[in-house]
């Protein structure tokens, strides 16, 4: 296909572009579709990115001409900034079919002219007329010579600065493609693009980019800070910063001192450059409730599972990313659990009882199966039984086998996951609050009370509806995935493809089946449902229901 169009005399630069100019209309289509007047999701993101760019040309251009030509102008630079910046790609120049369009002097040439010719046309067009040229003879005629010049010599200049910027940028990479497999081996870079990735999703991006405008100096919009309040599960708007400081701040914290916990058994084991880094992956690993592990044959901590550093370590990083970073900071501000709020209160009652039930059923379930407690001594079995109970809350790392587990083990795992972890946390699931609800609204229903009332408070009817309506699609979610992956995989139990399904929706990661045994449609069924659980099932309906 390259070579055909290449026949047709069609260069690099210019197939590059014109994919771009594609990719551009049918993203702009898409994301058009069915605005919401209440932005969620993407839409959030993508006015929060337009605001800004308002912003910038409103400073610009003035606010009367930002508001008739924004439009132009904004496409333009989102088009030319994205062929400028995709000549950083590592492959850029050497793929066939693919180079930077800013890369060839036509490109920036070519815009230089439009921009010029746009420049003329809204000059007439705001001046009425040939009024517009009336500066180029002032203070006297004589000047319009060098005027005429000036203006002749602004698209040079523009081709010029964006070529050189574009081939400058290009030499940088380069340069830093070269060396950098010679200071930090490729699978090391891998690894550090992964964990940066678990941080980034175990934070979420409103926190990433709230403390970016901060950095940069850039105060919130009242709509920016609406996107963030929602994001942290908070109920007021002030505070927003001080609260994004603090869970920065906190976490950075948290993992630094788990990592210096872990290295004090991996250094040893595998050096202090390895083992420093295992420490710091695994730390971030369990506080952002990833499950990712370094050791490689899906032996996840089974290597540590005597080791009461290593697993009391990985349970505290869990908790504390799963419990929320509001519940958290409200309980370190407040000192008291008398003087907590209703969320805090509900989820610290909840979280606890769940990781109680889950240590001592899988305790007392598994205390003589062969396959999973059986043959450890006392000591190993309290610590594999407290991992498991505690990775449940979405973690994924586990010290014992999981497909050897009991039936009945794994049916109350299956409940446990599908719960998982507090809202504005780390973890997954249907959050441990709605499950409280779920609760309380059973409680209410047997006494034959009319509304619920718990610590001393009275939950409103919208919260129950949406516990109620969020617990429903998720159990829908989940049984439609059961009965697919049973069809799929006809030869493996239903329990373990339930359990599967579970894991799934709560973004959990542990597995009795097999996830790598699976055929290609039912990975896809997988990835699906992790992405649904992710995104919460309330969301996804309503993004449906909007189409």
């Amino acid at each position: 296909m390259i070579s055909k169009l290449h026949a047709i005399g069609m260069t690099d630069p210019m197939i590059t572009s014109s994919v771009i100019t594609i990719a551009i209309i049918i993203i702009s289509i898409i994301v058009s579709r069915n605005l919401q007047l209440h932005p969620t999701g993407v839409q959030n993101m993508i006015e929060m990115g337009i605001e800004k760019l308002n912003g910038f040309f409103n400073g610009v251009m003035g606010e009367h001409l930002n508001k008739k030509y924004f439009p132009i102008v904004g496409t333009l630079f989102i088009y030319i900034l994205i062929c400028n910046y995709s000549g950083l790609l590592p492959f850029a120049g050497h793929a066939d079919g693919f180079q930077a369009p800013t890369s060839s002097i036509n490109f920036p040439c070519g815009m230089a002219l439009l921009v010029l010719i746009l420049v003329q046309i809204i000059g007439i067009r705001e001046h009425r007329g040939i009024r517009a040229y009336k500066r180029m003879i002032q203070p006297f005629i004589f000047m319009l010579p060098l005027m005429l010049i000036d203006e002749l010599a602004k698209p040079i200049s523009l081709t010029f600065r964006l070529y050189g910027n574009t081939f400058g940028d290009e030499q940088v990479v380069e340069v830093l493609a070269e060396l950098c497999p010679l200071i930090v081996p490729m699978v090391m870079q891998i690894l550090i693009v992964l964990l940066a990735l678990i941080q980034l999703g175990g934070l979420g991006f409103m926190t990433f980019a709230t403390l970016l405008f901060w950095f940069l100096g850039k105060k919130l919009t009242l709509h920016e800070r609406m996107l963030v309040r929602e994001s942290m599960n908070e109920e007021r708007l002030n505070g927003l910063i001080r609260l994004i400081q603090w869970v920065a701040l906190s976490t950075l914290t948290v993992e630094l001192t788990g990592a210096a916990l872990l290295a004090v058994r991996m250094v040893p084991q595998y050096g202090w450059r390895d083992g420093a880094f295992y420490a710091l992956f695994h730390s971030v690993s369990a506080y952002c409730n990833a499950g990712f592990d370094l050791f490689g044959h899906f032996t996840s901590l089974t290597a540590y599972r005597a080791d009461a550093l290593v697993n009391l370590t990985v349970c505290t990083l869990v908790v504390l990313g799963g419990l929320g970073f509001s519940t958290v900071r409200e309980l370190y501000s407040k000192r008291s659990l008398r003087r907590l709020g209703l969320q805090a209160k509900l989820v610290l009652t909840t979280y606890g009882a769940l990781f109680l039930a889950g240590f001592l059923f899988n305790l007392a379930a598994e205390w003589s199966n062969p396959g999973t407690l059986g043959d450890l001594t006392v000591g190993e079995k309290l610590l594999a039984a407290l991992l498991q109970s505690v990775t449940l809350r979405t973690a994924g790392f586990n010290t014992i086998d999981q497909a050897a587990l009991r039936p009945a083990t794994k049916l109350v795992n299956c409940l446990l996951m599908f719960i998982g972890a507090s809202p504005a946390s780390t973890g997954g699931g249907v959050k441990v609050t709605t499950f409280a609800v779920l609760v309380l609204v059973v409680r209410m229903v047997v006494r034959g009370e009319s509304e619920i009332n718990v610590f001393e408070r009275r939950l409103e009817r919208g919260l129950v509806q949406r516990a109620i309506t969020i617990a429903f699609l998720a159990a829908a979610i989940v049984l439609a995935d059961v009965l697919a992956l049973s069809l799929m995989q006809p030869d493996a139990e239903l329990i373990d493809v339930a359990y599967e399904c579970a894991s799934a929706m709560g973004t959990v990661g542990i597995s009795s089946l097999g996830t790598p045994t699976l055929n290609m449609p039912s990975k896809i069924l997988i990835l699906m449902t992790m992405y649904f659980g992710r995104v919460g099932p309330l969301s996804l309906a309503v993004l449906l229901a909007s189409r």
